[in-house]
């Protein structure tokens, strides 16, 4: 389980403890008939009810915390996607040039080659036929 599932799971226990509670409470008064015991009960509820408004004012700062960590990454994937096509381009970019350049040298080391063996001393070694 990653770190998500475990606090999405802490978070149902706590939410169901606190329902449980309220219920609990609820039945207790309602089942007591003793006025003490009953507001006794009702401070306690009110520290309940005052409990969960803090700890649904915590979850929604969380909450709120992760909708800005999702923003910042997801405007950040753009930049960097460009980014990484950018340099992708460059070096496509630069390995075409090196790579005419190297057909540019090899065509001129063709022709020397090719002028070497068919020229001896400045001469032809073909004869010119006369007609």
């Amino acid at each position: 389980m990653d770190e998500n599932q475990e606090e999405h799971h802490g978070s149902g226990f706590l939410i169901g403890l606190l329902v449980g509670g309220i219920v609990g409470a609820v039945a207790a008064y309602f089942a007591t008939a003793d006025k003490e015991d009953k507001a006794k009960l009702l401070a306690k509820g009110k520290v309940l009810l005052e409990n969960v408004k803090e700890f649904g004012l915590d979850i929604k700062e969380k909450g709120e915390d992760v909708v800005e960590e999702v923003k910042e990454v997801a405007s950040d994937v753009p930049a960097v996607a460009t980014a990484a096509v950018k340099d992708v381009q460059d070096a496509a970019q630069e390995a075409i040039e090196r790579i005419t350049q190297t057909a540019d040298k090899a065509e001129l080391n063709a022709h020397k080659e090719a002028r070497k063996f068919f020229l001896q001393k400045g001469k032809s070694l073909v004869k010119k036929s006369i007609n």
